[in-house]
């Protein structure tokens, strides 16, 4: 700290993928952010404020993500790792996604091509059906139960599905799907030769439908219905797979900032 006030590195590209340690004072050194008890920081709603701002940085910046961090009573340090690929400012990953929500797939691409997919589902009008999202993590009610076992059932009716990272929002669900090969497995689960390779199109259709008629047994005041359509992203490279799956992770976070709930601004993504 001795050397805060050295210039940077001479010449040193700071967009240059790396890690990189920082230290961000408040101004005067106030102690603005809480206070350290029994060796514990204890957040106040001000510091609380700080540490969400800095979990929500890789939802503007594609290329960070974030290690270790502490925030303290008058200054944060935290490690940032630079991926590469360059700036995401406002509007998120998640405006870029759902705005493309609306395009076309890839012209005369294969959705049953080996690879991996990202997809997002979402609930009719956009109604929070799932649970809630309480202190960061998201509390599923016996509705989000049961797309997650549907969900999570995928692999036993599609041998050529695996899934990898998801999660189940209020009112949507982000999940990434890889398509294997080898094609279909309906109830009964056993294997039967000659079926047809199913892509993704049909996987969604399946989860839309299976899932639909499993929530619709256990609800009785509304019936349960999922939007038309989906959005899905073939994933480019593994760069790409690390940062989609950090978003998923931060789902939940960024729900309680007020980036994905539907009062917010829900349907003009999604109508």
């Amino acid at each position: 700290m001795n050397e805060r006030k050295k210039q940077r590195l001479p010449g040193f590209d700071y967009s240059t993928p790396g890690a990189y340690f920082v230290t961000i004072c408040v101004q005067g050194m106030q102690c603005r952010f809480g206070e350290v008890v029994d060796g514990s920081m204890i957040l106040n709603e001000v510091g609380k404020k700080a540490r969400q701002c800095w979990l929500d940085l890789p939802n503007h910046y594609i290329n960070c993500s974030l290690d270790e961090y502490v925030i303290m009573p008058n200054h944060v340090h935290g490690i940032l790792h630079n991926v590469g690929n360059g700036l995401k400012p406002f509007p998120t990953l998640w405006m870029q996604f759902m705005n493309e929500r609306k395009k076309q797939r890839l012209p005369g691409f294969d959705y049953s091509t080996p690879g991996a997919y990202f997809v997002t589902i979402c609930v009719q009008g956009m109604q929070c059906r799932f649970g809630e999202v309480v202190d960061g993590s998201m509390i599923l009610n016996e509705v989000g139960k049961k797309a997650r076992q549907c969900w999570l059932d995928l692999p036993n009716h599609y041998i050529n599905c695996s899934l990898d990272e998801y999660v189940i929002m209020p009112n949507h669900v982000h999940g990434i799907l890889h398509i294997v090969g080898n094609g279909l497995k309906p109830f009964p689960t056993e294997c039967q030769p000659n079926v047809k390779q199913h892509g993704l199109p049909e996987i969604i259709r399946g989860f839309k439908t299976f899932s639909s008629r499993r929530i619709n047994e256990i609800t009785t005041e509304h019936s349960f219905r999922w939007q038309k359509s989906y959005y899905e992203r073939v994933i480019r490279d593994e760069n790409e797979l690390h940062l989609i799956r950090q978003y998923i992770n931060d789902n939940p976070l960024s729900w309680e900032l007020g980036k994905n709930n539907s009062a917010v601004n829900g349907n003009e993504l999604f109508g």
